[in-house]
């Protein structure tokens, strides 16, 4: 008799969420990440399932979750239980949109799901001093396609913003970057790139000021 039972999940694909049955959820864990501690999971993967676990956005009991790796597969006529693969997934911190438009053509991308935390105007005291704080914005691999990455000079901003820059003059890009900085004063500039190791899509962790 089968004691240990499986439960549902959601897997992100090319055409939304899915559901997938019978997925084990293993014991929590914990870790450290951006100054916060998240959840982790160790997911074994249902016999004669064909979704592609690598990078992929996650739905765990109602919360927003991420493979992280390649599944770890073993030889399934060898294993009595009906899970025969394992992956490893973690919590998404907070999320929202971004916006960040690229240094002098002032492109605009929008990236969903970007953890975003501005930190300008507090204070710190470190050896003594005081130190003002950063923008940091981290967009994780399962959550954008790659097909812009960020640079140093990008102007970032929180949430989606609707401004198209008219480039077609000098006076309209003007009145463009007027528009962007009534609407959003506290808009930054990104400082540094700091891509991390991924599958397919490297997460990205941005500082800006």
């Amino acid at each position: 008799m089968q004691m240990i039972k499986g439960t549902d999940i959601e897997i992100m694909t090319e055409s939304g969420f899915e559901n997938v049955r019978n997925v084990l959820v293993g014991e929590p864990g914990r870790k450290e990440m951006l100054g916060h501690i998240i959840q982790t999971y160790v997911l074994g993967l249902p016999k004669g399932d064909t979704h592609d676990w690598a990078d992929k956005k996650l739905r765990i009991f109602g919360r927003a979750f991420r493979t992280v790796g390649l599944p770890l597969e073993g030889i399934e006529e060898n294993i009595p239980t009906p899970w025969h693969k394992q992956v490893s997934a973690e919590m998404l911190l907070p999320c929202a949109a971004l916006t960040l438009y690229e240094k002098d053509t002032f492109a605009r991308h929008v990236f969903a799901d970007v953890f975003f935390a501005d930190m300008r105007g507090t204070k710190t005291q470190k050896s003594g001093e005081h130190t003002a704080q950063n923008v940091t914005a981290y967009i994780y691999g399962c959550c954008h396609d790659g097909s812009y990455m960020p640079k140093a000079g990008d102007i970032i901003v929180s949430g989606e913003c609707g401004i198209v820059f008219d480039m077609s003059s000098q006076e309209s890009t003007s009145r463009s970057m007027a528009a962007l900085r009534e609407k959003h004063p506290k808009y930054a500039v990104v400082k540094s790139i700091s891509e991390k190791s991924g599958v397919y899509v490297p997460d990205i962790e941005i500082t800006a000021v």
